[in-house]
């Protein structure tokens, strides 16, 4: 059976960037027929064109056989069904990329390119058939950098391997001056620039930040930056994103990215010692910051240390410490140790330091354990009810990674057992104290229906801890986990906008790296403190460690 679409003089495009489209009449590619439908699914008609001869039906039938599962996956993240359905796919010949009318045309044209490659044809239908469920949702436009950039992203989520000639992210990497897709939307689906600053920002929100592509595309703004801020109610994303391209990706060094995902990015190097002052900074950027010392930091005899950052193979965050009082495990590194249900506040005299793991998949235990950021408690957020919090009303998991704790682990597991959920408050509790800790839901926990979960303890292994941030005044590295970011001798107090969370290893048994930095409470910052001089301290005299850990930072 022959079809006979009609070519159009407006498309829009998933373009090669060395073969694209003529942008005035999609006709004159070799994409003229006749077709054959070689079949039919519940959303979806298959044709071929004839000229790709024997590699046309078996194009024709890789599509058939996944674009059932493909259209579940777009339709589970947009929510939305589009019009004008069912889909009419064409293979034809050609190794230009894809074509649709317009935004809402369900006629999609997918270019053979070798004609062997069959999962291009897929990548390149779903690149195309997304952009038709994004304009039914009215929040994304196709024919621009952000919802070029969206189309991307998605179809390389189902088939990563299929981007190969298509990527774009390096190209925005090593354009001078970067210019900024973030802030403004460039009005064309065809600028690899734009389409590159576009899949790096997207991918960011999802596999650096964590937010789900649901959330993102339910989040779409006529600017990336709008959906970066209707997902995180702040007005920081470009200076964020833009600040962490720079530090790994310094601009004038070429950017050899051979992929639109570089996430997450979990170790940086480029951070060295400062004789002068004995502080660790950055040395990555334009400027080598402000010494309190006087003058710039001076880098001369350092090594290039590296520090891990947004751990995420698994992600861990320690400073999770027991309460004697409410027997309750609370996070011990926020401004305040939080309200206890036994009175007053936690007390986590005693207690080791733990490590969660958190925002993981496929690692083993039991996940949607969540911090509530009212009482700084840890409680099970997959019932329908969240559980009174000693705070008052229910625990309020806004900002809260997702937690997985082993769960009736086998004997020998690393860590500590005999914690164990409340049915009553929803909360982690120990229960292998003499009393069982008082309940905000009144009363004693009650472990009824409990696992036996196993934590982790900080004074195992490799301890890490995290909330060491990068200023972007001074270059330092300081912990912003105190009430106080520090004094920076860049003037003012320590600027943490586009840090990423740095990881150090604090009191390791066996360290695999240099061990003497140490955390001044002071300034916040983090220095050397093994040579005869602990250097000058912003904050005025020399730094005051008194308090520190004992720091290990990995030389690379």
């Amino acid at each position: 059976m022959a079809g006979s679409p009609k070519p159009t003089p407006v498309i829009h495009v998933l373009a090669h960037p060395k073969n694209e489209i003529p942008t005035k009449f999609a006709g004159v590619v070799a994409d003229g027929g006749p077709y054959t439908l070689r079949g039919s699914t519940a959303h979806f008609q298959v044709y071929y064109e004839n000229a790709l001869g024997a590699n046309g039906p078996v194009l024709a039938d890789a599509v058939l056989a996944t674009c059932e599962n493909d259209y579940t996956r777009l339709h589970n993240w947009f929510g939305v069904t589009p019009g004008g359905l069912p889909f009419t796919v064409y293979v034809v010949t050609g190794n230009f990329g894809a074509y649709h009318a317009n935004c809402a045309a369900t006629e999609l044209h997918c270019a053979a390119d070798t004609g062997t490659n069959i999962p291009l044809i897929h990548m390149l239908m779903v690149a195309e058939a997304d952009e038709v469920f994004m304009n039914a949702t009215g929040k994304w436009g196709c024919g621009l950098s952000t919802g070029e950039g969206l189309s991307r992203v998605l179809a390389t989520e189902l088939y990563p391997s299929a981007l190969n000639g298509y990527t774009s992210a390096s190209t925005w990497l090593n354009t001078a001056g970067r210019p900024n897709f973030v802030d403004h939307t460039d009005p064309t689906d065809r600028n690899y620039v734009s389409i590159g600053c576009s899949v790096l920002f997207l991918n960011w929100l999802h596999y650096q930040l964590g937010y789900s592509w649901q959330q993102v595309i339910a989040a779409g703004g006529p600017t990336l930056a709008q959906t970066y801020t209707n997902l995180t109610g702040a007005l920081d994303g470009y200076t964020r994103f833009n600040s962490l391209m720079t530090q790994v990706y310094p601009p004038g060094t070429p950017a050899t990215v051979s992929v639109d995902n570089p996430y997450p990015i979990q170790a940086q190097t480029n951070w060295r010692w400062c004789h002068k002052c004995q502080g660790l900074s950055f040395a990555g950027n334009a400027s080598q910051g402000p010494c309190p010392a006087g003058g710039n930091h001076d880098h001369t005899g350092s090594g290039n240390y590296e520090l891990e950052m947004n751990t995420s193979t698994p992600s861990t965050q320690s400073g999770w410490e027991w309460c004697h009082k409410c027997q309750g495990l609370a996070f011990a590194f926020s401004g305040t140790p939080g309200p206890c249900p036994a009175g007053g506040s936690h007390d986590h005299t005693g207690s080791g330091m733990y490590t969660l793991a958190f925002n993981t998949t496929g690692t083993g235990g039991q996940t949607n354990w969540k911090w509530c950021h009212k009482c700084q408690g840890l409680s099970f957020a997959g019932n329908p009810t969240q559980g009174p919090c000693p705070a008052g009303g229910t625990h309020d998991h806004t900002g809260s990674g997702d937690y997985t704790i082993n769960n009736n682990a086998p004997a020998g597991t690393t860590g500590q057992s005999n914690w164990k959920w409340c049915h009553k408050c929803q909360g982690m509790a120990f229960a292998g104290s003499p009393t069982l800790g008082a309940c905000p839901a009144g009363g004693m926990h009650d472990h009824t229906g409990s696992g036996n979960y196993t934590l982790p303890l900080s004074i195992a292994a490799i301890p890490l801890q995290n909330n060491w941030k990068w200023c972007n005044k001074c270059q330092g590295l300081a912990f912003a986990g105190s009430a106080s970011p520090g004094p920076c001798p860049a003037g003012g107090n320590h600027d943490h906008t586009g840090s990423a969370n740095y990881s150090v290893m604090n009191n390791a048994v066996e360290p695999t790296g240099q061990q003497n930095w140490r955390w001044c409470h002071k300034c916040q910052g983090m220095s050397f403190a093994g040579n005869a001089s602990q250097g000058p301290c912003p904050a005025g005299g020399n730094h005051d460690h008194t308090g520190s850990g004992n720091y290990t930072l990995k030389q690379v």
